[in-house]
């Protein structure tokens, strides 16, 4: 703690592992690799009790934006007020949006001391955080709008994915994979089932083998790009590839040499890869 000319007790203004604001103030620092959207992920998933449902025909609108909390809506002295005391508030513009005091702080509050103070506060410097992400995804949707991308089903395809901004194209990658997840689950679940109704003493040993689970050979090439490599090398032209086909020859559907190589030195590449090459090793056997 810090004490002031007058006696009165400060809270004491940033700290070792702060970052330093703009205004002087040292703010709290973030989690997550700088610049990758982990941690505006972290802390929705920290918020959130229940994912959203996304399908296919999503649009990139509402997953970008349908975590917003609109806390910046919030007044001034409703914001002072609860994070400060009523002795806080200001006389004068107290009714302005948190969003445009955020914005332009020296038009609202004139009182460097409390300036200080509301720099330093937690709740502060997450609004800020939270209109920048939100500046950012704005910028991101008009760009993939101007571009054709309106549904998670065009970003699917879409192969400009690593032009958009990591918290976008991170957002977006992850209701992607939670789709094709499901969707992978439930067709397994239906060949389970299937299985089930026809298991007799008949059974071969493929059944045994894979035990009625989907085969991973017949899972399309974009999926698993985007599933195990955040959307790296997707094409829109190989939506349809099969990854038996893809093994057989590589260079045909990912003409890029630098990128592909850049996948093919991957654990997941390798992992994939000699799946699908066991699988059909069985089948011939």
């Amino acid at each position: 703690m810090s004490f002031g000319a007058s006696g009165t007790c400060w809270p004491q203004l940033g700290g070792a592992s702060g970052m330093l604001h703009r205004t002087g103030v040292v703010m709290a620092p973030r989690r997550g690799i700088s610049g990758d959207g982990s941690d505006a992920a972290a802390r929705h998933v920290a918020g959130s009790k229940v994912w959203p449902q996304w399908t296919m025909s999503s649009s990139v609108e509402d997953i970008l934006l349908g975590g917003s909390n609109n806390s910046t809506d919030m007044k001034l002295n409703d914001f002072l007020r609860s994070n400060l005391g009523d002795e806080w508030v200001v006389e004068r513009k107290g009714n302005v949006i948190m969003e445009a005091f955020v914005q332009e702080p020296d038009a609202y509050v004139q009182d460097q001391r409390l300036l200080r103070i509301i720099f330093n506060l937690t709740e502060y410097q997450e609004m800020e955080r939270e209109l920048d992400e939100m500046k950012i995804l704005l910028e991101a949707i008009t760009k993939l709008h101007h571009e054709g991308v309106v549904s998670l089903e065009q970003w699917r395809d879409y192969e400009g994915k690593d032009t958009v901004t990591p918290l976008a194209r991170g957002k977006l990658n992850a209701a992607l994979t939670q789709v094709l997840r499901e969707a992978w689950r439930k067709a397994e679940e239906r060949v389970r089932r299937a299985q089930e109704m026809k298991f007799t003493f008949s059974t071969n040993i493929e059944d045994v083998l894979f035990k009625g689970g989907v085969r991973v050979k017949e899972k399309k090439l974009n999926d698993f790009l985007t599933m195990e490599l955040g959307g790296r090398g997707v094409v829109g032209t190989n939506r349809s590839v099969l990854l038996k086909e893809f093994f057989k020859d590589p260079t045909k559907y990912i003409r890029d040499e630098g990128v592909l190589k850049e996948i093919q030195i991957t654990d997941a590449y390798e992992r994939m890869e000699r799946a699908v090459r066991d699988e059909i090793i069985f089948e011939k056997d």
